[in-house]
């Protein structure tokens, strides 16, 4: 199925998507850019700031179709693991 259609069916509540990240609206941005890159479709809903703020502020959830959460959870935590160990080298 497309992309389009499916986040169609999303909207419409004909079909379900799991949360895969919760974070900064800045970090979100980067983790839709690596789910798309590796093949996933994923989609931002981001908590509208304050009328008093401006720029990319506030929190974001990235949400995939049910199918690929599983996928995309494993992925985001392997590169976090990654992450992880990068910076436990630093430090010593």
């Amino acid at each position: 199925m497309l992309p389009g259609k499916l986040w169609q069916k999303l909207l419409r509540g004909r079909c379900c998507a799991s949360v895969v990240f919760t974070g900064s609206r800045m970090e979100a941005e980067l983790v839709m850019r690596i789910l798309e890159k590796e093949g996933f479709h994923p989609l931002e809903w981001a908590d509208a700031p304050a009328s008093a703020y401006a720029g990319p502020i506030g929190m974001a959830r990235i949400v995939v179709p049910q199918g690929e959460a599983d996928a995309a959870r494993s992925l985001l935590a392997s590169l976090e693991e990654m992450g992880d160990a990068g910076a436990g080298e630093e430090s010593e």
